[in-house]
């Protein structure tokens, strides 16, 4: 019987297989779908309107929980190495150097991007919020309920500027405005599904507290002191006064709204 198997040599010139870049997370892979992330490397050319309507309704949005479960996890579990590996490329452009032994990075794909993770932590309360029948987040009684989480957005997104800008002038300009955002985004999206959680179920809102006092104040902290060499006092009076700042500007915003409130509820 005459062996047809292919020799060493005629292995050894085989093509290797084509790189391509996922166009989901950019990862370079062979085949079909991404080893990285899950997704399709290569759109079918047999793909039917269906596929894709089951694919964007369906598998994208388990494709977003499954990655939203799996950050919170490494985030509130490994911390170090879960900031390690978001803030490398932010503090490769801010020219910081983590000091050594720096933290193993998480393999690639377990990490959500803390735009992304925000957006997603922002809604998800809102969906808890509705289906356990809890109202959170409301800045005045009586306005919309749309205009009233755009109005929050906005001021989620003018808190980062002002506490980023804070934090980074309090700290000696010992992290960048980009960084400390990011931490930011990650930490205060989880703890708004927290606050919608403590409120929805009081009996478990002290042990949900203080999941969320360590994840606002605890996790900083360690990352701050590990990952940039500041000491807890500065850690701590950055936070505190970027905190003061985000109060102030609360308060400003609160009161232009009240004082619109007539026109705004009607």
């Amino acid at each position: 019987m005459t062996d047809i198997s292919p020799t060493p040599h005629a292995a050894a010139a085989l093509p290797a297989p084509e790189l391509v870049a996922c166009a989901h997370c950019g990862h370079m892979d062979s085949g079909t779908y991404c080893s990285a992330c899950g997704k399709e490397l290569v759109e079918d050319e047999h793909r039917t309107v269906a596929h894709d309507v089951w694919e964007m309704l369906v598998v994208d949005r388990l494709n977003d929980a499954r990655e939203y479960l799996t950050t919170t996890w490494h985030m509130v579990a490994h911390p170090l190495r879960f900031f390690a590996t978001v803030l490398a490329r932010p503090a490769t452009r801010a020219r910081h150097v983590f000091p050594e032994p720096a933290p193993q990075a998480l393999p690639r794909g377990l990490a959500q991007r803390p735009v992304t993770y925000y957006a997603l932590s922002f809604v998800t309360s809102i969906l808890l919020g509705k289906i356990l029948g809890v109202q959170t987040g409301q800045l005045i009684a009586g306005l919309d309920d749309d205009f009233n989480n755009e109005l929050v957005l906005l001021l989620a997104v003018a808190t980062f500027a002002i506490y980023s800008m804070v934090f980074r002038w309090t700290s000696g300009r010992r992290i960048s405005t980009e960084e400390v955002a990011i931490i930011s985004a990650y930490t205060t999206g989880f703890s708004a599904v927290l606050t919608t959680l403590s409120t929805a179920f009081p009996p478990l809102a002290p042990a949900i507290s203080l999941l969320a006092l360590y994840v606002i104040f605890g996790i900083p902290l360690t990352v701050m002191r590990r990952l940039y060499g500041m000491s807890r006092r500065r850690v701590l009076l950055a936070q505190l006064v970027a905190g003061v700042g985000v109060l102030a500007l609360a308060i400003l915003l609160l009161t232009v709204l009240m004082v619109l409130r007539v026109p705004l509820a009607s």
